[in-house]
């Protein structure tokens, strides 16, 4: 049986369905190289997403904080994991490359409303 790939086509993609979930705060990230496959090349990548939020504790005096501080010294915390995604390396290079315009985006939004900040604070 031979098989034939079909000709690259254009389709747009409806992402309205995004809106159903939840948007979680996430603070850790896991990353893996997926199992070699028959050929010995790896079988993508493998990324875990979750969160850790630091322990709770409140401390009457210093004394009492650095108490606290030295019992949690090498302790572990437990992340709670929000998802995990098997991916190609080439959606991996995508990824990173919309990552890093998200990135670029969002620090120009910050450098504007700063500088706005400081215009507006010169005027007074």
């Amino acid at each position: 049986m031979q098989v034939t790939a079909l000709p690259n086509v254009a389709v747009s993609i409806d992402w309205s369905e995004i809106n159903a979930l939840e948007a979680r705060h996430v603070n850790q990230v896991v990353t893996q190289i997926g199992n070699p496959t028959p050929d010995g090349l790896p079988d993508g990548i493998l990324v875990g997403i979750g969160v850790v939020f630091p322990p709770i504790y409140q401390a009457a005096n210093p004394e009492a904080a650095k108490k606290m501080a030295e019992q949690l010294q090498g302790t572990s915390l437990t992340a709670t994991a929000h998802g995990r995604f098997h991916m190609s390396r080439g959606f991996l290079d995508a990824l990173i490359k919309t990552l890093q315009t998200t990135a670029d985006q969002y620090d120009s939004i910050v450098s504007q409303v700063e500088a706005a900040k400081a215009a507006t604070s010169g005027q007074e």
